[in-house]
């Protein structure tokens, strides 16, 4: 759909190999696009919070979203799809900005960990 919508505007001729237009990919190639990026532009709730894992800057073209912890954090910046000039000071700013990432605004990486931990007693305490 972007690749049409930027052909309808006459935008598509414009972009440079600074921008990377690809046909819609599985997950793990969406997610090694991710990885490899400098920034991501996205309508997607999923990729916003996937971006804060990676530690990439995100531009969310949406006026809401469900991640208010994420633009609150200053990781993702929420810009209205239809203002142009805004998403392209914000892909900008993302590129000349020090962003720093929290660590922990999901938990601390160990409940698998807890979990089988549990598990296990569980199960050792219904054996008794």
């Amino acid at each position: 759909r972007t690749e049409k919508a930027l052909k309808g505007f006459g935008l598509y001729d414009a972009l440079n190999d600074a921008v990377e237009l690809v046909p819609p990919l599985g997950y793990l190639d969406m997610v090694a696009h991710e990885i490899s990026s400098t920034v991501i532009v996205t309508d997607s709730g999923g990729v916003q919070k996937e971006a804060y894992f990676f530690q990439k800057p995100c531009i969310t073209l949406r006026n809401e979203t469900e991640w208010v912890e994420l633009v609150e954090a200053g990781v993702n910046r929420l810009i209205d799809p239809e203002a142009e000039d805004l998403m392209t000071a914000a892909i900008f700013d993302s590129l000349d900005q020090n962003i720093n990432f929290p660590i922990g605004l999901y938990g601390n990486g160990r409940a698998a960990k807890h979990i089988v931990s549990t598990m296990l007693n569980l199960t050792n305490m219904l054996r008794l």
